[in-house]
């Protein structure tokens, strides 16, 4: 009964304890190589372009090849880099924080999560130079989640990993309206399309991801506690052998 007890322990902490080894690497985003750059139209053509900075949550890598992961782009970190004065950059940034656009006293940053990454088979418009995967995931954007699919050039190589992708988003399908209306003049309609320039490093995570055990160690060094006090338990329940007490009986 005991051997069995313990069995079930150590089979117990295996389970609970320890991660696969085949799960792959953790890539992190290195920030100051990461950004977001982004333009945005009116119907005449003129622009307003800018960037955001990108941080990773978690990037899956094995065999040097992206399976999966998260990124974000915090919305406190956008910047417009056109306009000829800090201030009319200023009110720029100012509005796109508002409700009118990525509301983020609500929402505080755009997030992408990676679903599937296939080999890029080409035709694709816009397609950034030398693209040889296309990456499908879901956008998550003022509260709502859309998926999404384009072509990127990625390469993994001696613990780096490096993107480049060049995309569309449409805020319309987000529910961001504002100044869409065909009504307007040409100088006040904006575009829905938002022209997002990824261009993204990574480095592999420190932190080995291997087969971890973290409650083995503790409910192993449990055990042998557990049989010293099962055998003091025992003796306090046996009589004291005592010559005296032979020689009294008799």
């Amino acid at each position: 009964m005991k051997h069995t007890y313990c069995a079930l322990l150590l089979g117990l902490a295996m389970i609970v304890g320890c991660k696969k080894e085949d799960e792959g690497d953790d890539y992190e985003l290195v920030a100051e190589q990461s950004v977001a750059e982004w333009k945005g139209y009116l119907k005449t053509g003129y622009f307003n372009e800018g960037e955001i900075a990108v941080k990773s949550v978690a990037l899956k890598v094995k065999d040097d090849q992206v399976m999966g992961g998260t990124f974000s782009l915090p919305l406190n970190t956008i910047k417009n880099l056109n306009l000829p004065t800090e201030e009319l950059k200023a009110e720029l940034v100012n509005h796109l924080k508002t409700a009118d656009f990525f509301d983020i006293a609500k929402y505080a940053d755009l997030r992408f999560k990676i679903t599937k990454i296939a080999a890029y088979t080409g035709g694709a418009t816009g397609a950034v130079d030398g693209a040889n995967f296309t990456v499908n995931g879901n956008l998550t954007m003022v509260g709502k989640t859309l998926p999404i699919s384009f072509p990127a050039k990625i390469n993994v190589a001696n613990g780096e990993l490096t993107l480049a992708a060049l995309l569309k988003v449409d805020r319309t399908k987000w529910g961001m309206m504002y100044a869409t209306a065909d009504t307007l003049a040409d100088d006040k309609r904006i575009m829905n399309d938002i022209d997002i320039e990824l261009q993204l490093k990574g480095t592999k995570s420190k932190m080995k991801m291997g087969l971890v055990c973290t409650s083995a160690p503790f409910l192993i060094n449990f055990l042998p506690k557990r049989r010293k006090r099962q055998r003091h338990q025992l003796k306090m329940l046996q009589p004291e052998r005592n010559p005296h007490n032979r020689h009294t009986q008799q």
